[in-house]
């Protein structure tokens, strides 16, 4: 016989045995074989049957064995696996360095396995007939799919022939999972011997004209990596787990740590896990599973059971790409009862004469896993429900009478079954009549920040139909209080943001409580906070000042400023303002007497005012004043005045040593003269304009630095017509 018809016979008899492999549509039902006659090479490439979207690398594993590493690989489509059927794999070794060679920048040993020149191909019918007679099926699939004996007769249309073409590539690659032998012919395997233990190697693997062992996720080169240690590697399930369903039983396990698995065996035990039974006809395959709750990735299975509280063993097996099967691990699971009652239904929940509450309902259905009712009751629909049923109620109770704590109140009737399952009726409102406020707040505190940020805080109070609370505030405890918030705040704490840059220097609050019937209760004690000051005091203004021998009398209007607590005066000599000295006064003082003052200096004064809060005034406008010297000084004598034109000149004489100036006194039509002019104490003559007819009188005074003065000289006149 040939050995292409010895590999069709035995493939229709394979993909009937295997039904349902690598989760096809059941290809073995339909499957209408072509003759192998000239497709003994690959076929070409359709532009149209090639999928450009998905990215093309291939996935890489590698398992140890006591005497050997094996390579695994996979291409990541279907287009990549065409492609590399024609022109083959090569493979290259990476030695790595020792941690002491790393220190040294020691650099990998490379070494080339198969070579990009003579690379892995898959087998030919030769190699294949070479292996006859086969009793693999996966590697009768591996050798009909090589040479495209899969493939539906007749024009299946584009849809069906690109499914068709997916689902083959899917059972290749499953073949080469489970059979060592299609994963040779496929050329996706390679069992490297020539290892040492202790060494750790490095495998790449690409096609001749790329290098395509790195995947778009990084985390997956490491799959590629692995130190030889002589043993024998045993991969294990991790975190299997079970969760109990009505009638049934859903396994789940991690997808991160059971990468190494391709698919699984599931089995279930009925007798404690003496003996089992395969839920699994084939390897299971099952799409990744998202939590909501974690957001982690799982792989589940769901056994329907015929009964619930039936305990089962279950038993699940990873197998690798390898044709390898890892360590089992067992849980244990059975099915519930999760399906509760049928609702009760609340018909009327009345107010009696006594005050009482009258709720009740009826049950639509009395399942035969009843247990019990329950009546619950809440102050509103978003608290917590509470039982307030004292005893046991049955089916056959239709009602129950209630004493409220409150005016509003809430109930609802709940069924439960045996297995806990509870159902609960809609809830229904029953009001009362209420007419009494609930108790005054208490321990109303508050403070205000530098910020301007006021937090008020006060205790909860304990009504059950308390609805919240009002606040207000004013910023005079005698006018008339404005609500801080619109709504009522159900809480203990307010926080909100006021402005500190005002002249009203405290701010008062007061709150009150609402129930549910919006009665309000009396007022707090009016809460009053400070402000924090920003705002310096206003400044005095002084007086003009008088001198005498005593010394220099200040006298000055106070700060207006109400929170001022301290005034200081500040005294200097002309601009040596750095040289000031600092006179502290009392609060309400207006008037200072500077007895230190000395005689012919002039001194300039300022006032500060200091508020409760540290804030300094501005400085007030500087007065000037110096101490008055009472000596009288010499008068002048010989004074003369001549007539020029229209001018007149004076002349006097004054032999006194000293600082001093000359005053010059003036008046037309009248012998009263006033100060008019002033020279410098060298002079002896003034010359003055007569502008008028009339008679001009003149007169001298002598005026000393040290605030000493002489008498007025005698009155001299002359007269212009």
């Amino acid at each position: 016989m040939k050995f292409e018809s010895i590999i069709l016979s035995q493939l229709i008899f394979t993909c009937i045995s295997l039904n349902g492999i690598a989760q096809t549509e059941n290809l073995s039902d339909s499957l209408e074989l072509n003759e192998l006659d000239g497709i003994l090479e690959p076929r070409d490439m359709s532009s149209s049957e090639i999928d450009s979207v998905e990215a093309d690398f291939l996935a890489i594993r590698v398992k140890k064995y006591s005497d050997s590493v094996v390579v695994r690989w996979a291409p990541s489509t279907r287009r990549l696996w065409l492609k590399a059927s024609k022109i083959g794999y090569f493979i290259q070794r990476y030695t790595m360095p020792s941690p002491e060679q790393n220190e040294s920048n020691i650099q990998p040993e490379i070494d080339v396995l198969v070579d990009g020149l003579s690379p892995l191909l898959p087998w030919d019918s030769t190699r294949w007939s070479g292996a006859l007679p086969i009793k693999d099926g996966y590697a009768l699939i591996a050798a009909a799919s090589t040479h495209g004996s899969l493939e539906v007769s007749g024009d299946p249309g584009y849809a069906s022939k690109h499914k068709q073409d997916m689902n083959i590539y899917a059972m290749v690659l499953m073949s080469a999972d489970r059979s060592t032998l299609a994963a040779d012919g496929l050329a996706l395997r390679y069992s490297d011997t020539d290892v040492e233990v202790g060494k750790t190697y490095y495998y790449q693997v690409g096609l001749p004209d790329m290098l395509l062992n790195i995947p778009p996720d990084p985390a997956l080169t490491l799959n590629n990596l692995v130190r030889f240690d002589g043993q024998n590697q045993v991969d294990t399930l991790v975190d299997l787990a079970s969760t109990y369903m009505d009638h049934q039983v859903k396994l789940s396990w991690p997808v991160k740590q059971n990468r190494v698995f391709s698919s699984y065996h599931i089995e279930r035990s009925s007798d404690g896990g003496e003996t089992y039974d395969s839920l699994t006809t084939t390897p299971y395959i099952t799409q990744e599973i998202i939590d909501p709750t974690t957001q982690q990735t799982y792989f589940q299975f769901l056994d329907s059971l015929s009964e619930n509280y039936v305990h089962y063993t279950y038993r699940v097996t990873g197998l690798d790409a390898f044709a390898g099967s890892g360590k089992p691990q067992i849980v244990v699971g059975m099915g519930v009862d999760l399906t509760p009652p049928k609702s009760p239904i609340i018909r009327s929940g009345t107010e009696l004469n006594d005050g009482t509450i009258r709720v009740s309902w009826q049950l639509p259905d009395v399942p035969s896993d009843f247990a019990r009712l329950s009546v619950d009751h809440a102050h509103n629909p978003q608290s917590q429900w509470t039982s307030i049923a004292t005893e046991s109620l049955t089916s056959a109770d239709t009602f129950y009478i209630y004493k409220p704590e409150a005016a509003s109140n809430y109930f609802r009737v709940t069924a439960s079954d045996t297995a806990g399952n509870v159902s609960a009726s809609f809830p229904i409102y029953v009001d009362i009549v209420d007419s009494m406020p609930p108790a005054i707040p208490s321990n109303l505190e508050g403070t205000i920040d530098t910020t301007g940020l006021v937090t008020l805080n006060w205790d909860m109070g304990k009504e059950l139909d308390l609805k919240g609370y009002r606040v207000y505030y004013a910023n005079n405890k005698k006018h008339e209080f404005t609500q801080l918030t619109s709504n009522i705040v159900y809480n203990d704490t307010v926080t909100y943001q006021i402005s500190i840059n005002t002249l009203s220097e405290k701010i008062y609050y007061k709150i009150q409580a609402v129930d549910n019937h919006f009665n309000h209760s009396a007022f707090t004690e009016i809460l009053e906070l400070a402000k924090p000051d920003t705002i310096p005091p206003v400044v005095p203004v002084f007086y003009p000042p008088k001198s005498s021998e005593e010394g220099i009398q200040l006298n000055w209007s106070l700060s207006s400023s109400l929170d001022v607590v301290e005034q200081y005066l500040i005294r200097y000599v002309s601009d040596s303002i750095e040289e000031a000295q600092t006179f502290p006064l009392s609060l309400n003082q207006s008037v200072y007497i500077d007895k230190s003052a000395e005689k012919g200096v002039m001194y300039t004064y300022q006032l500060i005012a200091v508020d409760d809060s540290g804030l300094e005034s501005k400085r007030s406008f500087p007065v000037k004043a110096r101490v008055v010297n009472k000596k009288q000084s010499p008068r002048i004598s010989n004074l003369q005045v001549r007539k020029r034109d229209q001018k007149v000149r004076l002349t006097w004489d004054y032999s006194e040593m000293g600082d001093y100036r000359f005053t010059i006194y003036r008046n037309l039509g009248s012998n009263v003269v006033k100060r008019y002019r002033s020279v410098e104490g060298g002079e002896r003559d003034f010359t003055d304009e007569a502008k008028e007819a009339g008679t001009y009188y003149y007169a001298v005074k002598v005026v000393h630095r040290d605030g000493s003065k002489s008498l007025l000289s005698e009155v001299v006149s002359i007269g212009f017509q």
